[in-house]
């Protein structure tokens, strides 16, 4: 088990602003979209083959990183042979926890979303994390990608580890 993916939610996010400006800015780098494309995917690929021989005999990567959520389609553009897993867990268990950590924020005078009180904000902001994965279009994307209840996965481990192997 390592640490939180984030150089690699960076990465993407960094594609993502780029793709999204690309006639506006990004095309003085590139001479055509296909080849920013594929500068990234080499980029994200060598960084993901990094993490593989740090971490050698390791085969696969498991990956995890929550903001990546975010990302989720975006990465499928780039790494071809990727799968996502997506945990949705209850939002009422959610938001509370988020005003759980809101309030210990609170207590080392962190202002922050969390500790606002405002529920409305609250529930757009882990909406937002799933949103990109549950409006995709991308047929290839919606087959690379499991959704699991997070109450399924501790109600019934086995049962959802398996559908996860299986998958």
């Amino acid at each position: 088990l390592i640490g939180e993916a984030s150089y690699l939610q960076m990465l993407v996010h960094a594609y993502y602003a780029a793709k999204t400006t690309f006639q506006e800015d990004t095309h003085y780098y590139f001479s055509d979209i296909q080849e920013f494309v594929e500068f990234n995917q080499r980029w994200v690929c060598a960084f993901l083959e990094k993490i593989k021989q740090r971490y050698a005999p390791a085969i696969h990567l498991a990956l995890k990183e929550p903001h990546l959520t975010l990302y989720f389609p975006t990465l499928d553009e780039l790494i071809e042979d990727s799968k996502f897993l997506v945990i949705l867990r209850d939002p009422r268990d959610t938001i509370a926890s988020m005003i759980t950590v809101g309030r210990k924020m609170l207590e080392n005078r962190q202002t922050h979303l969390f500790n606002t009180g405002n529920i409305h904000q609250l529930i757009a902001h882990y909406k937002s994390f799933y949103i990109p994965c549950l409006t995709s279009q991308s047929t290839h994307f919606k087959k690379q990608l499991l959704c699991i209840k997070y109450e399924e996965l501790v109600k019934e481990p086995l049962k959802a580890v398996e559908k996860i192997r299986l998958f």
